[in-house]
């Protein structure tokens, strides 16, 4: 074999070798991992305003018993569900948060007919409004009876100032000593392991960055125990035993999105598995993500709302349920 030939065949060899192995070469993502999607989780907490959804679909059924055998519990054999919360926040004005929680849900139980609700929240200032939109009977002619004169009215319910600023994102100088603490603790604290870059995907026309993760177990448990000190919890008074039990028994593997704009956390998604807490199985897909990041929010509050009142509302669910009287007028 002359020179020339030889050559042309080790152009060929590296250009396969080239081929095969890109992935290695030029995929490696941006830097390290597991700091870039800790990193992308932290930043969310600087955002002050967005749009999110969050859906929660997938089944639980009895778990196996010693012999290997399903077990029902409490009548459950199956329960099938699909959840999703979506809506918008602004905590801009400490003063004067806003934020909306649209809730639509299906599900059936025990390969019965499908039931479903959908309701919503919003929120302005110290103010909160909520209307149920529509809502199955869950073969309980009662539910009917109490909705049906509810359905599609909004009604009004006064908080007490700071109440839903305390859900939202705040900045450092209207937190209290608190609150400070535990935004240390979770801006040291990284909840994933085996992260792995996948590539680039575009999320809500985001170009973003994919990743791998699991859920460690073990940086959960120790935020939940240092949260419940800083917060002087009683949850986890009586010991963790119970914390271990469901830790041991669950796992979270799914895929994180990191904004290649501004590193900023974009979406998660993944499958839950769990055995055997309070004997129940499940097995739940998990999918969050936030867009308009900073952005400009509207939340419109209802002229027509009512002030919340429950015993009118319990008064109308006895009118509900009253049988009408029956009178026969006609003489044998």
């Amino acid at each position: 074999m002359n020179f020339s030939k030889l050559l042309k065949s080790g152009v060929v060899l590296v250009a396969v070798l080239a081929l095969f192995t890109s992935c290695s070469w030029f995929d490696k993502g941006p830097g390290d991992a597991k700091e870039i999607v800790t990193e992308g989780f932290k930043k969310v907490q600087e955002v002050k305003s967005g749009d999110y959804v969050m859906s929660l679909n997938g089944e639980m059924s009895p778990a196996d018993n010693e012999k290997g055998e399903e077990v029902s519990k409490n009548g459950l054999e199956k329960l099938v569900f699909d959840v999703v919360f979506s809506g918008v926040y602004d905590s801009n004005d400490s003063k004067n948060p806003k934020f909306t929680l649209a809730l639509t849900g299906k599900g059936s139980l025990n390969g019965g007919k499908e039931e479903n609700l959908k309701a919503e929240v919003r929120g302005a200032g110290t103010d909160m409004y909520l209307v149920l939109d529509s809502m199955s009977d869950f073969g309980n002619p009662m539910y009917t009876a109490f909705t049906s004169s509810i359905i599609g009215q909004w009604y009004k319910i006064a908080m007490p100032e700071g109440t839903a600023a305390s859900y939202l994102n705040k900045s450092e100088e209207n937190m209290t000593p608190e609150e400070k603490k535990l935004k240390e603790l979770f801006q040291n604290t990284s909840l994933w392991k085996k992260v792995k870059y996948k590539g680039e995907e575009t999320v809500d026309e985001v170009d973003s960055y994919k990743y791998s993760v699991v859920l460690d177990k073990g940086a959960l448990k120790e935020f939940f125990v240092k949260s419940a000190e800083i917060s002087g919890n009683s949850m986890l008074a009586g010991g963790t035993n119970s914390l271990d039990k469901f830790l041991d028994n669950m796992e979270f593997e799914g895929f994180a999105w990191i904004a290649k704009s501004d590193m900023t956390f974009r979406k998660l998604s993944g499958e839950v598995e769990i055995e055997d807490i309070e004997g129940v199985d499940a097995e739940l897909t998990m999918t969050y993500s936030i867009s308009n990041l900073n952005g400009t929010v509207s939340v419109e509050v209802p002229e027509d709302a009512k002030e919340f009142d429950p015993m009118s509302l319990l008064g109308g669910l006895g009118a509900g349920m009253a049988e009408p009287a029956v009178i026969d007028t006609e003489q044998p």
